[in-house]
């Protein structure tokens, strides 16, 4: 959703979305859209209600032209992230971010992407727009920079909000593999509360810790 270069004539994509069985992958069961374009645009064409999830990744209101090379420096791409004011970005973000607000159904969620230089616009128009109680979490995208500034810190992160439409919202727990450095036995331990509600290790009659049984 990034403002762009690009031209602002529409283009539209299409992937096939397959079935498990290797017959079935051989032929298209069903079409999913990518649509190249403003999303202002493409949303007022869409149904209301029709989404669970959107992600909108907007300009980072830092007041630049930014420009990237492919790794063979055969293409160039760039974008203009510039605004007369800050109330002008604020009006670019709301119109869509009500966009959005009007197509994520009742159990639909929104991912905000930005940086420092606009958090505090954004939280501002995503509580206006869905609601202080809707705030979900703060994802924090931390990426490995040197600091070698002699006036202040360098940014290491970036920001994510996540609301949602309603308190009635879907959400699928994520689960992975646990790190080398986990103590897995120890997690396995059983535990109860002592008498100041603490949280410690049940121990059989020789004092060593129970397992818990899962």
């Amino acid at each position: 959703m990034r403002r762009g270069s690009t031209s602002r004539k529409e283009r539209v994509l299409t992937c096939s979305v397959s079935s498990r069985s290797w017959q079935e992958r051989m032929r298209p069961v069903s079409k999913s859209m990518v649509r190249l374009g403003d999303c202002l645009d493409v949303m007022r064409e869409m149904t209301p209600a029709s989404v669970d999830l959107a992600y909108i990744d907007p300009p980072f209101f830092t007041q630049r032209v930014h420009q990237l090379h492919t790794r063979d420096r055969t293409r160039l791409f760039s974008f203009e992230d510039l605004w007369s004011s800050e109330e002008e970005y604020a009006r670019f973000l709301f119109d869509r971010l009500r966009g959005i607000h009007r197509l994520l159904s009742a159990k639909g969620s929104v991912f905000f992407h930005c940086d420092r230089n606009a958090t505090h616009i954004a939280r501002a128009l995503l509580e206006e727009i869905f609601g202080k109680q809707n705030f979900r979490a703060e994802i924090i995208w931390h990426y490995r920079r040197w600091s070698n500034s002699h006036r202040g810190l360098l940014p290491a992160h970036q920001t994510i909000y996540y609301y949602t439409k309603s308190d009635d919202f879907t959400f699928n727990p994520m689960r992975g593999e646990y790190s080398p450095a986990t103590n897995v036995d120890q997690l396995l331990q059983r535990r109860k509360r002592d008498q100041f509600n603490k949280s410690v290790y049940q121990r059989d009659p020789h004092g060593q810790p129970l397992p818990n049984g899962r």
